[in-house]
């Protein structure tokens, strides 16, 4: 019996330890994680969809999550000159999709739901964008995968997300939004129900050019794109993908207005002071023209 007793008390210490481990340093990382999350967002701010995300924190990019669609809406990143050639310079590697235990289970993707189905597990965050081996890890899981058409993904969006590359590297940093949109009636994969999408997105912003650009893309062969702006986003797909940006324009337009305001005033004043100057000089140059007094001596 005390031998069981022992055995019991050490087991129980060795579960607590492992679970003050695991809570100790996931929630070290986590923190560390969401510390770096708002530097993801232009000015901020996530990106506004019509539908309910969980945001899922990565080292070097945020994912907008769906349970009910099983799949992420939106990706976010901000990639500057730096971290693509940090990125080129890392080793080729083998790492395969792998389930994401962040989500619950019963929304969960799995491997099995991309067996013998004419889709791909394809990434909305670029493996190629992850500037080192852990986020490039992290970019593998199917919470950052969506069903995409093979024949696309090689033909079409492969050379999309390079030409976003250049983008970055000739104008050094850029804010990157990617996304689904589900145009007509869903199609799901698997067991979990993976929600297949009829478009796929990809918009950018350059903060020191204050300018961006937008594709939409059908998800099949022969492909379908065309270039959007931010409206046509917010309109057609039901995203905002830069709410930060319209906040950032207010602001500059307010600022604007209240420097006008202040030159204006500036101007103002110095016109009452010219004026006054004037008036006082005039008066000035009267009391020196006008004749002077005579003097009459007493007799």
């Amino acid at each position: 019996m005390r031998t069981s007793a022992k055995i019991f008390w050490v087991e129980s210490w060795l579960v607590l330890f492992d679970c003050f481990c695991r809570y100790f340093f996931f929630s070290s990382a986590e923190r560390s994680k969401r510390a770096r999350l708002p530097r993801i967002f232009y000015d901020h701010k996530p990106p506004e969809t019509n539908l309910s995300v969980n945001i899922i924190c990565g080292h070097h990019f945020a994912l907008g999550y769906s349970e009910d669609r099983t799949s992420s809406l939106w990706s976010a990143e901000h990639l500057t000159r730096t971290g693509l050639l940090h990125a080129a310079q890392l080793p080729p590697d083998r790492t395969r999709f792998y389930p994401d235990e962040r989500v619950p289970v019963t929304s969960r993707a799995q491997l099995d739901d991309y067996r013998q189905v004419p889709f791909m597990p394809a990434p909305l965050v670029p493996h190629e964008d992850m500037p080192d081996l852990a986020s490039r890890i992290e970019s593998y899981a199917l919470t950052n995968a969506i069903p995409q058409d093979p024949r696309f993904h090689a033909l079409s969006w492969k050379s999309i997300e390079d030409s976003f590359r250049k983008d970055v590297m000739e104008n050094e940093e850029a804010y990157i939004i990617t996304g689904v949109a589900y145009m007509a009636a869903l199609n799901a994969l698997g067991w979990d129900q993976i929600h297949v999408p009829t478009h796929i997105w990809k918009g950018m912003y350059l903060p020191r050019q204050k300018k961006g650009k937008a594709i939409a893309c059908r998800n099949q062969i022969p492909a379908e794109c065309r270039w959007l702006d931010w409206d046509e986003l917010k309109n057609v797909i039901g995203v905002n993908p830069f709410p930060g940006f319209e906040s950032t324009e207010e602001r500059d337009k307010a600022e604007n207005a209240a420097e006008k305001d202040l030159k204006d005033a500036a101007v103002a004043a110095t016109g009452v002071a010219t004026a006054e100057t004037s008036s006082a000089s005039q008066e000035v140059s009267s009391a020196v023209s006008a004749p002077s007094p005579q003097v009459v001596q007493a007799e």
